[in-house]
């Protein structure tokens, strides 16, 4: 997982919009590679943070003791936010609660009086979280093309992705492990198993 903050002026979100930055679930991987040095260009500071597969699993096996994944996300999001110094900070909000998740975020800032806007689909509404997720997506995108570097093709990381599917049961069905970027905490991963073992009864 990454996460991403950036800084800009408040008056140079219009040019955001001009560059044609929008959610990046929306634009293709080669539009997003050639925002990315545009918002950098445009950008006071930018923070990334990347999350390896198992801070995520242990979040997620630890859920009852240290809150889940969305603490997880809610620290990171506040070591970035931390980094940043902004007077006014868009947070896309993981949390169902949108208020919760904003009294954790704002309870570890260090400066009390940052102005906190939490919502859903954030990045939908403004530019500054849109660039930010352009940058996020495409350091996961750089990610997955390093790994394909290396196993060949995988898919584009996501469990619903067929082509990942079928690399994860070629990989368990030869090897009896999954490899280290991989999430073991998710569903689809039990799932693999089990057909892994139907596979060889048949």
């Amino acid at each position: 997982m990454v996460i991403a903050g950036i800084l800009i002026r408040g008056d140079d979100e219009e040019k955001l919009r001009s560059l044609g930055v929008r959610d990046s679930k929306k634009l293709t991987p080669a539009v997003r590679a050639s925002l990315y040095p545009r918002i950098l260009n445009l950008a006071l500071n930018v923070e990334i943070l990347k999350l390896e597969p198992r801070e995520l699993d242990n979040a997620i096996i630890k859920r009852r003791r240290k809150g889940g994944l969305n603490h997880l996300e809610a620290v990171s999001m506040i070591y970035v936010i931390n980094r940043l110094k902004p007077n006014t900070v868009y947070v896309d909000t993981p949390h169902p609660d949108p208020m919760k998740f904003k009294a954790l975020i704002t309870s570890g800032l260090r400066v009390k009086d940052v102005n906190v806007v939490c919502e859903h689909r954030a990045d939908e509404k403004y530019p500054v979280v849109s660039a930010a997720s352009v940058i996020a997506k495409v350091e996961r995108d750089r990610a997955i093309a390093r790994i394909k570097e290396v196993y060949g093709e995988v898919g584009s990381g996501y469990p619903s992705d067929a082509t990942t599917k079928r690399f994860l049961i070629q990989w368990y069905s030869r090897f009896k492990c999954f490899p280290s970027f991989v999430r073991r905490s998710w569903k689809s991963i039990r799932r693999v198993r089990e057909e892994c073992r139907w596979i060889k009864l048949i």
